[in-house]
C-alpha cells in the first residue's frame, strides 16, 4: 500500500488548549505519518500555559511539514473547529484534539478506504486505544464505546454515540454540505454525527488507527455535562427526543405514556437499546465479540 497512489491533500485540524503536557505528542503524530501530502493546521484557543512556546519551538523543527499555526483568544471548541475547516485547502479533512495521537498509518488507511467507496460514504471511522496520562496504551477503545451490529448509523446515533471523533476522516465537500458544527454545542461531534449520519453513510474501518488519551479533563468523563448537552440535543432532533421519552415510558412502566408514543420507529429504537446494554455488559465481563 502506497500513499503515492492517492495522494489527495488532507487537511489536518487541531484545536489546541491549556494542553503543554500533551500537545507535543498530539502535533508529532501528525509529522510521523506515512501519508505526507498532510496540511496540518493549528489553532491555539487562548492557551495560558506553555503550549504556544512548545508548538512555536515544534514548528522551527517542521522541516518540509506543511503547517500553518493561528493563535487566538479563547472562543470555544465549536468556533475554533470551523474556523480550521475554512482555512483548509485539502480534498479531505480530519480533527485531532491536543491531547490524542494518530497511530502512523492513520490518515494512509482512512484515505484508502475512503477512496475505496461510493460517493454515498461521507467519512470513515475506526477502532483505536485508550491511553493514559502517561501515554500507556490500555485498552481498545472499542472495549469502552462497542461498535454497534446494526450499520444504520443515524439510528444508532439515536442511543448513543460510541464514535471517537479524531478517528473521523471526511470527504470535504460532504462536510461542508451539512453545515459544520453547531457552535451551541460543547460536544460538538455528537451533533454533527447526527445531522452527517442522515444524509451521507459513514463507513467502519476495522483497525486501531489513534490513541484517546484519559485524564481528569476529560469532557467525557463529566456526567453532569453529558446528561446537559443530550437535553439540548433532544431539543435539536425530533427523533432523539421521541425515542429517549419512549425508553423512559418502558423503563418507568408508564402505560399511558407507552400507549402514546406505541410506533414502529420508537420499538425499534428500544431494541437497539437493549441490544447495546447487551454489548457493553459482554465488554464489561471480558467477553470477546
Amino acid at each position: 500500500m502506497s500513499y503515492k497512489a492517492c495522494a489527495s491533500l488532507v487537511s489536518i485540524i487541531i484545536p489546541s488548549y491549556n494542553h503543554e503536557k500533551y500537545i507535543e505528542d498530539a502535533i508529532n503524530s501528525v509529522f510521523a505519518q506515512s501519508y505526507r501530502n498532510i496540511e496540518l493546521i493549528i489553532i491555539d484557543d487562548g492557551s495560558t500555559d506553555n503550549s504556544r512556546n512548545i508548538i512555536n519551538k515544534l514548528i522551527v523543527l517542521a522541516g518540509d511539514h506543511d503547517v500553518k499555526f493561528i493563535t487566538q483568544d479563547n472562543a470555544g471548541l465549536s468556533s475554533t473547529l470551523n474556523k480550521g475547516v475554512k482555512l483548509s485547502s485539502g480534498e479531505y479533512i480530519g480533527f485531532l484534539a491536543s491531547d490524542d495521537v494518530y497511530l502512523s498509518n492513520k490518515i494512509e488507511e482512512n484515505i484508502v478506504a475512503l477512496k475505496r467507496t461510493d460517493n454515498n460514504v461521507g467519512a470513515v471511522y475506526s477502532d483505536g486505544y485508550l491511553i493514559d496520562s502517561q501515554g500507556n496504551y490500555c485498552n481498545k477503545f472499542s472495549t469502552k464505546h462497542p461498535v454497534p451490529i446494526s450499520k444504520n448509523i443515524y439510528k444508532e446515533l439515536l442511543v448513543q454515540n460510541w464514535i471517537a471523533a479524531l478517528s473521523v476522516l471526511y470527504k470535504k465537500d460532504h462536510f461542508l454540505s451539512v453545515g459544520g458544527f453547531d457552535e451551541n454545542f460543547s460536544t460538538e461531534d455528537y451533533d454533527f454525527f447526527i445531522r452527517f449520519s442522515r444524509k451521507y453513510k459513514i463507513f467502519f474501518l476495522n483497525k486501531t488507527l489513534f490513541g484517546y488519551r484519559q485524564h481528569g479533563r476529560n469532557t467525557s468523563s463529566d456526567a453532569a455535562t453529558m446528561a446537559q448537552q443530550r437535553e439540548k440535543l433532544k431539543k435539536k432532533h425530533y427523533d432523539l427526543m421521541q425515542t429517549d421519552r419512549f425508553a423512559s415510558a418502558v423503563k418507568n412502566i408508564d402505560l399511558l405514556d407507552i400507549y402514546k408514543l406505541l410506533s414502529i420507529n420508537n420499538c425499534d429504537h428500544l431494541l437497539r437499546r437493549i441490544i447495546r446494554k447487551i454489548q457493553h455488559y459482554f465488554n464489561d465481563s471480558g467477553f470477546k465479540w
